[in-house]
């Protein structure tokens, strides 16, 4: 659902040649942002039932390693290319990306921030220039404060 909102709103915004808030989109691709949403929201209640670590328990599977990343490329793309954030309410999710962003294997593999952006332009050709301009690579590891 995700890269269906991302496409949904990357056309809206392309087409209106401007960024739209959230607010301001039609009800059909508020549909698949409200869909996002409530996938998070489920991960969210999902995470506090079971009161564990990770998705099935204290120690890392391999459902926690496709996950976490998949929930950092929403957060990194989802902000830098939508101005789309993942609520903050969400208390067990933001603690289960803050555990992956204290794993060493997470640190090590995780790209730049840059290069996650760049994939999902590529993917949606959402190339304003021939050439991006290089910029220092980042790594987001931290969740917001108000968390």
């Amino acid at each position: 659902n995700f890269k269906l909102f991302v496409r949904a709103k990357a056309e809206y915004d392309k087409e209106k040649a401007q960024s739209t808030s959230m607010d301001d989109l039609p009800a059909q691709i508020k549909s698949t942002y409200n869909k996002v949403v409530e996938q998070l929201a489920t991960i969210d209640q999902l995470l506090s039932q079971r009161g564990t670590r990770y998705l099935l328990g204290n120690a890392m599977t391999e459902y926690d390693c496709e996950l976490m990343p998949r929930l950092h490329h929403i957060r990194i793309a989802g902000h830098g290319l939508l101005g789309f954030d993942i609520p903050h309410n969400l208390t067990y999710l933001w603690n289960y990306m803050l555990t992956a962003y204290r794993t060493a294997a997470f640190i090590e593999s995780c790209p730049a921030d840059q290069d996650i952006i760049h994939h999902y332009k590529e993917q949606l050709n959402l190339f304003k220039h021939q050439r991006e301009s290089l910029q220092t690579p980042t790594k987001t590891h931290t969740i917001p404060e108000d968390v």
